[in-house]
Protein backbone atom coordinates (compact mmCIF):
# COMPACT_ATOMS: atom_id res chain seq x y z
CA UNK A 1 0.00 0.00 0.00
CA UNK A 2 2.85 2.36 0.81
CA UNK A 3 4.36 1.89 -2.67
CA UNK A 4 1.01 2.57 -4.33
CA UNK A 5 0.74 5.82 -2.39
CA UNK A 6 4.28 6.76 -3.42
CA UNK A 7 3.49 6.09 -7.08
CA UNK A 8 0.26 8.05 -6.91
CA UNK A 9 2.06 10.98 -5.28
CA UNK A 10 4.97 11.08 -7.74
CA UNK A 11 3.81 9.88 -11.14
CA UNK A 12 0.27 11.25 -11.22
CA UNK A 13 1.15 14.90 -10.58
CA UNK A 14 3.42 14.48 -13.61
CA UNK A 15 0.32 13.37 -15.57
CA UNK A 16 -1.36 16.63 -14.52
CA UNK A 17 1.63 18.68 -15.69
CA UNK A 18 1.74 16.86 -19.03
CA UNK A 19 -2.00 17.28 -19.47
CA UNK A 20 -1.68 21.05 -19.07
CA UNK A 21 0.93 21.01 -21.83
CA UNK A 22 -1.39 18.92 -24.02
CA UNK A 23 -4.24 21.35 -23.47
CA UNK A 24 -2.36 24.58 -24.09
CA UNK A 25 0.31 23.49 -26.58
CA UNK A 26 -1.42 20.84 -28.70
CA UNK A 27 0.34 22.07 -31.86
CA UNK A 28 3.80 21.47 -30.37
CA UNK A 29 2.81 18.04 -29.05
CA UNK A 30 1.49 17.15 -32.50
CA UNK A 31 4.86 18.08 -34.00
CA UNK A 32 6.63 16.04 -31.30
CA UNK A 33 4.54 12.97 -32.11
CA UNK A 34 5.32 13.39 -35.80
CA UNK A 35 9.06 13.74 -35.04
CA UNK A 36 9.14 10.66 -32.79
CA UNK A 37 7.84 8.53 -35.63
CA UNK A 38 10.72 9.70 -37.83
CA UNK A 39 13.60 9.11 -35.39
CA UNK A 40 14.33 5.45 -34.63
CA UNK A 41 16.57 6.16 -31.61
CA UNK A 42 13.97 8.38 -29.96
CA UNK A 43 11.36 5.72 -30.59
CA UNK A 44 13.61 3.06 -29.05
CA UNK A 45 14.24 5.19 -25.94
CA UNK A 46 10.52 5.87 -25.67
CA UNK A 47 9.75 2.14 -25.86
CA UNK A 48 12.46 1.27 -23.36
CA UNK A 49 11.23 3.86 -20.84
CA UNK A 50 7.60 2.81 -21.26
CA UNK A 51 8.44 -0.85 -20.66
CA UNK A 52 10.71 0.02 -17.72
CA UNK A 53 8.14 2.27 -16.03
CA UNK A 54 5.39 -0.29 -16.56
CA UNK A 55 7.47 -3.12 -15.13
CA UNK A 56 8.49 -1.00 -12.14
CA UNK A 57 4.86 -0.12 -11.47
CA UNK A 58 3.71 -3.73 -11.77
CA UNK A 59 6.55 -5.04 -9.62
CA UNK A 60 6.14 -2.48 -6.88
CA UNK A 61 2.39 -2.47 -6.31
CA UNK A 62 -0.95 -4.03 -7.09
CA UNK A 63 -3.23 -2.10 -4.78
CA UNK A 64 -4.85 0.55 -6.99
CA UNK A 65 -6.55 -0.92 -10.04
CA UNK A 66 -6.03 2.22 -12.14
CA UNK A 67 -2.27 2.21 -11.51
CA UNK A 68 -2.03 -1.52 -12.24
CA UNK A 69 -3.93 -1.19 -15.53
CA UNK A 70 -1.72 1.68 -16.65
CA UNK A 71 1.34 -0.36 -15.68
CA UNK A 72 0.18 -3.14 -18.01
CA UNK A 73 -0.56 -0.63 -20.79
CA UNK A 74 2.93 0.85 -20.44
CA UNK A 75 4.56 -2.59 -20.61
CA UNK A 76 2.55 -3.59 -23.68
CA UNK A 77 3.31 -0.28 -25.39
CA UNK A 78 7.02 -0.60 -24.64
CA UNK A 79 7.15 -4.20 -25.87
CA UNK A 80 5.35 -3.32 -29.11
CA UNK A 81 7.72 -0.43 -29.77
CA UNK A 82 10.84 -2.48 -29.00
CA UNK A 83 9.83 -5.61 -30.92
CA UNK A 84 7.96 -3.99 -33.83
CA UNK A 85 9.53 -0.55 -34.38
CA UNK A 86 8.69 -0.38 -38.09
CA UNK A 87 5.05 -1.30 -37.44
CA UNK A 88 4.93 1.37 -34.72
CA UNK A 89 6.25 4.01 -37.11
CA UNK A 90 3.71 3.01 -39.79
CA UNK A 91 0.89 3.10 -37.24
CA UNK A 92 1.91 6.56 -36.02
CA UNK A 93 2.00 7.86 -39.56
CA UNK A 94 -1.51 6.50 -40.29
CA UNK A 95 -3.13 8.01 -37.20
CA UNK A 96 -4.32 11.58 -37.54
CA UNK A 97 -3.26 13.25 -34.30
CA UNK A 98 -5.34 16.38 -34.69
CA UNK A 99 -5.02 19.13 -32.12
CA UNK A 100 -8.55 18.37 -30.88
CA UNK A 101 -7.66 14.73 -30.22
CA UNK A 102 -4.55 15.86 -28.33
CA UNK A 103 -6.63 18.26 -26.25
CA UNK A 104 -9.15 15.50 -25.46
CA UNK A 105 -6.22 13.32 -24.36
CA UNK A 106 -5.10 16.23 -22.17
CA UNK A 107 -8.52 16.47 -20.53
CA UNK A 108 -8.61 12.72 -19.86
CA UNK A 109 -5.04 12.76 -18.56
CA UNK A 110 -5.87 15.70 -16.27
CA UNK A 111 -8.97 13.98 -14.88
CA UNK A 112 -7.17 10.69 -14.29
CA UNK A 113 -4.11 12.37 -12.79
CA UNK A 114 -6.25 14.52 -10.50
CA UNK A 115 -8.26 11.54 -9.30
CA UNK A 116 -5.29 9.31 -8.53
CA UNK A 117 -3.32 12.19 -6.98
CA UNK A 118 -6.31 12.94 -4.78
CA UNK A 119 -6.35 9.30 -3.63
CA UNK A 120 -2.61 9.39 -2.97
CA UNK A 121 -2.65 12.56 -0.89
CA UNK A 122 -5.81 11.74 1.09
Amino acid sequence: METALFISRVIWPLFIIISIGLLFHAHEYRAMIRDISKNMMTLYIWGFLAALMGLLILESQNTFLVITILGYIAVIKGILILIFPQWTIQTFQKINFSENIIRIAGILCFALGSYVSFLGFM
